[in-house]
């Protein structure tokens, strides 16, 4: 660099750090760098400016009732203009009805009873900025759950919601975040009209957008707005409703037919949080409504824990469920095809479905086979399916493709029973010839303390087919040797001083491999010579 570059962040940030854990090679650089820059950096000093947080002259102040009073129905607040701040240590002050309505909104999250009164006592005064902060506050509030349902009902008549403001969807949350499910008829005939009369959504209006998507077709894309959406949020609601309290299905099955039915498909994307439930509650008439949305909109098969309706469905109509499958399976949506991935692999498992695909390993893809693997493994340790996921894990380890996650797993997740499943990891680990893989066994055998010993065939005859293989694999040989070095070392150990026939001939087999390890220059030879001659 031809300027004064190097230094000058270091310079600014090391005197941060706790001196005490600094290492000496730092602490000596910290004393160069004070040296060159005696006064500071010569980039990183901005001395004519100010930052930091904004917030009103009355925040985190624990104002008195009247004080209260004279604020919120302060008319002359509307004329403050935002932006005129003062400069205080940490940020700026701000005298605007943004900031005063902030301070409001949380003051009403930590006291919600009492601001509640407060306002319904005054609202003749109140102006409409306070009502949304106390909407707002309420909404956010940790103390929710000790507000009375009836006092809460009090604001909601009080102060109606309409389709500009943001106060539907905080009634909403409000619903959503309370377990109590003891609302008035009054409450839940409001609730209904929120979702299925709001404006929000406007068809073809997305609320969130991104870059690559901005018309919502996408999974993300779905599922953000309908989070994001007063429908979609009274839809939650309802959900929760009909979780908490069965009773009130009579209440909310026309409105749950009509969320279901609705043109905009972010609407019928929220309406599964009522009908997943609702599943509990009507079977056969939740199930046809539920299936019709896949049928009409296979993305909506993505929506949470929806999958689990698939199976639920199946005896009743498989056709139609091995159908919406498929066409998960096929989709050029990534997120669909994993989900299609993981339920035929279910599906092969559990009901013998979808041979076809399974057996033609040369028409999957690595995405397809990554996500079947990473299902299959679930049910690895399950007496019942054991034998089949082994088949199925050994008939993908010809693919070329890097599948050794799975692998991985079956050690980091102790589910390997050696007595069970000896052949199969004799058969895998010839395979799995990835470092990760070969670090994840040695990791099993240590945290397990299990010894290596049991493991000798498995070893011997992975470490062989590696080398005997290591002119032809993708992933260099010679970047995971030191794996293989502390396999055979280990494996050594367990040898010396024993007189056995058999440990004098495993014995030999690991100087034999050492050997061959030495031709070929991998891992780490000179350290495992030492630990040899060393014997």
């Amino acid at each position: 660099m031809y300027w004064d570059y190097w230094g000058n962040v270091q310079v600014e940030l090391l005197p941060y750090l706790p001196y005490q854990r600094l290492n000496y090679k730092t602490r000596q650089l910290m004393s160069v760098l004070n040296r060159k820059f005696k006064e500071g950096s010569n980039y990183y000093q901005y001395d004519d400016g100010h930052s930091g947080s904004v917030w009103s002259p009355i925040s985190n102040k624990n104002l008195s009732n009247k004080q209260w009073i004279r604020l919120f129905s302060n008319k002359k607040l509307k004329e403050l203009k935002e932006h005129t701040w003062k400069e205080v240590p940490g940020g700026f002050i701000e005298s605007s009805m943004r900031e005063f309505a902030i301070s409001f909104n949380q003051a009403v999250s930590n006291e919600p009873i009492r601001m509640i009164n407060l306002i319904l006592s005054n609202s003749d005064i109140v102006l409409d900025e306070f009502v949304d902060a106390l909407y707002s506050g309420l909404q956010t509030s940790e103390n929710i759950d000790k507000v009375p349902t009836e006092l809460l009902e009090k604001v909601f008549n009080a102060f109606p919601c309409d389709n500009q403001s943001q106060r539907a969807n905080c009634i909403c949350w409000i619903i959503y975040k309370i377990k109590n499910t003891n609302w008035s008829q009054s409450t839940l005939n409001l609730l209904k009209s929120i979702a299925i009369n709001h404006k929000d959504p406007v068809m073809g209006k997305p609320n969130v957008t991104n870059k690559k998507d901005k018309e919502i077709k996408s999974i993300d894309m779905l599922q953000s707005n309908s989070l994001n959406c007063t429908r979609g949020q009274a839809a939650q609601a309802i959900g929760h409703l009909l979780w908490e309290n069965k009773e009130l299905f009579k209440q909310f099955k026309e409105t749950i037919q009509l969320l279901s039915e609705d043109i905009n498909p972010v609407v019928r994307f929220a309406s599964l949080h009522c009908l997943l439930p609702t599943y509990n509650i009507q079977k056969d008439w939740a199930r046809e409504k539920i299936l019709n949305l896949f049928e009409t909109d296979i993305r909506l098969v993505a929506f949470w824990n929806a999958r689990d309706i698939l199976f639920f469905s199946y005896d009743k109509e498989r056709d139609r469920i091995l159908k919406i499958i498929e066409e998960c399976y096929y989709s050029e949506d990534k997120e669909l095809k994993e989900i299609g991935s993981y339920c035929i692999v279910e599906m092969y498992i559990l009901k013998n479905e979808f041979s076809y695909i399974m057996d033609d390993i040369n028409s999957i893809d690595e995405k397809q086979i990554k996500a079947i693997l990473r299902m299959a493994i679930n049910y690895f340790d399950n007496v019942k399916y054991n034998e089949k996921v082994k088949m199925l894990i050994t008939r993908f380890k010809e693919v070329d493709y890097d599948i050794e996650d799975s692998i991985c797993r079956l050690f980091y997740d102790n589910l390997i029973n050696l007595e069970r499943d000896k052949e199969f990891l004799k058969d895998i680990m010839k395979s799995a010839t990835g470092r990760r893989s070969i670090h994840s066994f040695i990791q099993y055998i240590d945290e397990n303390a299990v010894s290596i010993l049991d493991f000798k065939e498995i070893i011997i005859e992975s470490i062989k087919s590696i080398l005997e293989n290591s002119k032809q694999e993708k992933e260099n040989v010679y970047y995971y040797g030191d794996e293989l070095s502390k396999l055979i070392v280990g494996l050594y150990d367990e040898t010396v001083g024993k007189k056995q026939n058999d440990m004098k001939v495993l014995s030999n087999q690991c100087l034999d491999i050492w050997d061959e390890m030495f031709k070929k220059q991998i891992g780490s030879i000179k350290k495992l010579s030492r630990d040899i001659l060393d014997r």
